[in-house]
């Protein structure tokens, strides 16, 4: 039996040691690229025709902002949503950072659970 090191994996999946990272003193890996997968994004998502993102942090909202830009750039008509309790400081932070309910893209939580074809439920580690 051959074991395979972190080292061989990463250069048979062609990622450099440019690409490692020490978190936290965890190994990261991260992954450039794949814009060139794009146009394969709508057919990913088949028969989606919303994702509502509940919860709101930084991270959250790269992850939101991430993913609704790159439906726009596929050329998906898909809406990304975030559900959040009206009237919250999260909610405010939201509108500041281009989602509305006007667009369709900012609602209350159970407005954006009910009826969405796939929920992204973000959930604090402190939970």
């Amino acid at each position: 039996m051959t074991t395979a090191t972190p080292s061989l994996l990463l250069s048979l999946l062609g990622i450099g040691f440019d690409n490692l990272f020490c978190v936290c003193c965890s190994l990261q890996y991260i992954v450039r690229g794949g814009r060139n997968f794009f146009p394969l994004l709508p057919e990913a998502f088949k028969g989606v025709k919303q994702i509502g993102v509940i919860r709101w942090c930084s991270l959250v909202q790269s992850q939101a902002k991430n993913l609704k830009d790159s439906l726009l750039e596929a050329k998906s008509n898909i809406i990304v949503k975030i559900g959040l309790r009206k009237g919250s400081k999260s909610f405010e932070e939201a509108l500041a950072t281009g989602f509305t309910e006007e667009s369709g893209t900012l609602g209350d939580i159970y407005e954006t659970v009910l009826g969405r074809y796939l929920v992204l439920p973000f959930i604090s580690d402190s939970a």
